[in-house]
């Protein structure tokens, strides 16, 4: 027992360590949102899009994700973005095209 504590274990070098409670982090689902193009970094790939606050964050499109529609222009384009509640500089784009 480590320091008279009644819940000493050992840890994975082989050293007594108290006891460590395992917090599972729950799965924060991400926040959606609109936003307009305004650069094109990468082709088919990453953009820089701004929100309607003015707030600008990196677009990026999964390998598997959306894509443009052949024959349209990327800027000035209306999409759906998905943000991770932890990193709000990046974003994964969800949807092509909102507004007509």
């Amino acid at each position: 027992m480590l320091n008279g504590s009644k819940s000493a274990t050992v840890n994975i070098f082989g050293k007594r360590s108290k006891s460590l409670r395992h917090y599972s982090m729950a799965e924060r689902p991400p926040i959606q949102a609109t936003g307009r193009i305004v650069e094109v970094l990468e082709a088919d790939r990453l953009y820089r899009v701004e929100m309607a606050n003015g707030y600008r964050a990196y677009a990026i499109v999964e390998r598997k994700g959306p894509r443009l529609p052949a024959g349209e222009a990327a800027l000035g384009k209306e999409v759906r973005l998905l943000f991770s509640p932890f990193d709000m500089s990046k974003c994964r784009l969800a949807d092509w095209g909102l507004l007509p």
